[in-house]
């Protein structure tokens, strides 16, 4: 079973908002290894976990982001793919941006520097069509001194938005 070894980490001490927290990060990052319906049956696992993260510790910035983060994914997911997927496999999860927003902004208020973050939150009101606050967080991203090839990229990416605003 795809959830059994993730489920084991968070149950060794449920009221721990770092198990349910680390069970949803890990579980999504599984998403390259499982089958199209697994997916989408760990999608909705994924926000319960994440759900519960936030409820037992709101001033985690990280599970304020995965869950922000969810919100904005699944509403990113194509109408052909979403179709396809109910059609073939299982309803998929729904979500919105406005949804995602007050999770990516509550993890940019308690870590203004997680660049990740402040790309996804600037790509967030770029699909919301708030151009000011798009470019406010995707300018923050585009002036940072990459430490590392993951913050290169999330440069280059925020540049290539910051040209389509």
């Amino acid at each position: 079973d795809w959830s059994s070894d993730v489920w084991l980490f968070r149950s060794v001490a449920p009221e721990l908002a770092e198990g349910w927290k680390w069970s949803a990060i890990l579980l999504g990052k599984m998403g390259d290894l499982i089958s199209t319906a697994d997916k989408i049956k760990s999608a909705f696992v994924i926000r319960e976990y994440a759900e519960k993260a936030v409820e037992l510790n709101p001033s985690d910035s990280t599970s304020q982001h995965v869950l922000g983060a969810w919100h904005y994914n699944v509403s990113n997911v194509s109408w052909t793919t979403r179709t396809l997927a109910k059609t073939f496999f299982a309803e998929p999860p729904s979500s919105t941006f406005d949804a995602a927003l007050p999770f990516l902004q509550k993890a940019a208020e308690l870590n203004p520097e997680n660049t990740a973050n402040n790309l996804l939150l600037g790509e967030c009101y770029q699909n919301l069509k708030d151009k000011d606050n798009a470019r406010k967080y995707l300018q923050m991203v585009a002036a940072i001194e990459p430490a590392n090839n993951k913050q290169k990229e999330q440069k280059k990416q925020a540049e290539a938005v910051l040209k389509k605003l």
